[in-house]
């Protein structure tokens, strides 16, 4: 199972580009299953308002949601887990983040993707 990490701020909902950019990787065969992990200063269930697009319009592949907390150590307690089970991770965000993040996720090695206008 492939994980994907999506870093969300408070006001922030994923928008088009990362709906469309999940499914298109969903319809060339990359997600088959998939568990989300929303990252979000929003608590449990108010988060699930965020990913409402993607969890609606995604038909070709199977998601579990997990809510994951919010902030840098959070993050890098997601990744340390993820990447010590040997799951394939990518972490999307739609806006640029700050510097402690961008720190932990290239601690790991992993490829940020920022979708959206001006990405």
């Amino acid at each position: 199972m492939s994980a994907v990490v999506i870093l969300c701020s408070h006001d922030d909902s994923m928008n088009r580009y990362l709906v469309y950019e999940l499914m298109r990787e969903g319809l060339r065969g990359r997600y088959k299953k998939i568990e989300l992990h929303v990252m979000s200063p929003l608590p449990p269930p108010l988060y699930l308002k965020q990913v409402r697009d993607l969890l609606l319009s995604n038909i070709h592949v199977s998601i579990v949601v997990k809510y994951a907390g919010h902030g840098p150590d959070s993050l890098k307690t997601l990744l340390q887990k993820l990447v010590g089970s040997g799951s394939s991770v990518k972490v999307y965000s739609t806006r640029g983040l700050g510097v402690e993040y961008l720190e932990v996720i290239k601690q790991f090695g992993i490829n940020l993707a920022v979708v959206g206008e001006g990405s």
